[in-house]
């Protein structure tokens, strides 16, 4: 199960609620935007804690999928948001 979350307490109530993976996102108000790379860091940092405990029942690797979204409003985004888009893709990659 997937649960899209927006801060550190919803991800790490995800885990112990159950969920494989979480949608990173910021502002779920307006429809998901791009996290912040401390968010996704903080997120990562306490879920490889937790799975390394002697209790964790969760022993395969919590899946973060990080919203790639420059802003809200329409899908369809100029030459420079995509590149904006391509560059937050690849520090997402750099830090798995």
């Amino acid at each position: 199960m997937e649960v899209c979350v927006d801060s550190l307490e919803s991800a790490i109530n995800a885990y112990h609620g159950g969920a494989d993976r979480i949608e990173l996102c910021s502002s779920l108000d307006e429809g998901g935007l791009t996290p912040t790379i401390g968010l996704y860091k903080s997120i990562r940092k306490y879920l490889n804690a937790a799975q390394a405990l002697p209790s964790s029942s969760n022993s395969t690797r919590f899946e973060i999928n990080c919203m790639i979204r420059c802003r809200s409003g329409d899908f369809l985004y100029d030459e420079m948001e995509i590149d904006t888009m391509c560059e937050d893709i690849n520090r997402f990659v750099e830090l798995e």
